[in-house]
């Protein structure tokens, strides 16, 4: 099925593994030029390695990125859009199912996954959101 997704653009933020590989995946299936990213940098290093070696390294691009940390953010921001001169679509993935055992978790726990699930994606979103509407795109929370 032709998604009309050829030469799109996409970053996929937490994209070493699990669901975010897999949207990568997709993507690149598809014929779009993906950026994938992760804070851990040698995970980062092998699902490069995997998706070069399947759709070619024109295709492919890893950086690492801390997307809880704004600076990071801004880095990424500013090379993707020299590299790239936009962006088309940003999927942010990044989340964090954590849990306790305790039925009513602390305050502290609560503030750790709300860092993590709700304010990693408000950070992509301030950031990239200008990007994107200069080209149409798309911003796509998991």
């Amino acid at each position: 099925m032709d998604l009309v997704l050829k030469n799109k653009r996409v970053l996929v933020t937490g994209s070493s593994r699990g669901i975010g590989f897999e949207i990568a995946k997709h993507f690149l299936q598809e014929g779009a030029k993906v950026i994938i990213s992760s804070r851990g940098q040698e995970q980062l290093a092998q699902a490069e390695s995997k998706l070069i070696a399947e759709y070619g390294k024109e295709n492919v691009l890893a950086s690492t990125c801390d997307f809880s940390n704004i600076d990071d953010v801004n880095i990424l921001f500013k090379y993707i859009k020299k590299r790239y001169c936009g962006l088309d679509i940003v999927v942010s993935n990044i989340g964090n199912g954590c849990s306790t055992l305790d039925p009513i978790p602390n305050k502290q726990h609560w503030k750790k996954v709300w860092d993590i699930n709700f304010e990693t994606g408000l950070n992509t979103a301030r950031i990239f959101l200008p990007i994107l509407e200069e080209s149409s795109g798309s911003l796509l929370f998991i």
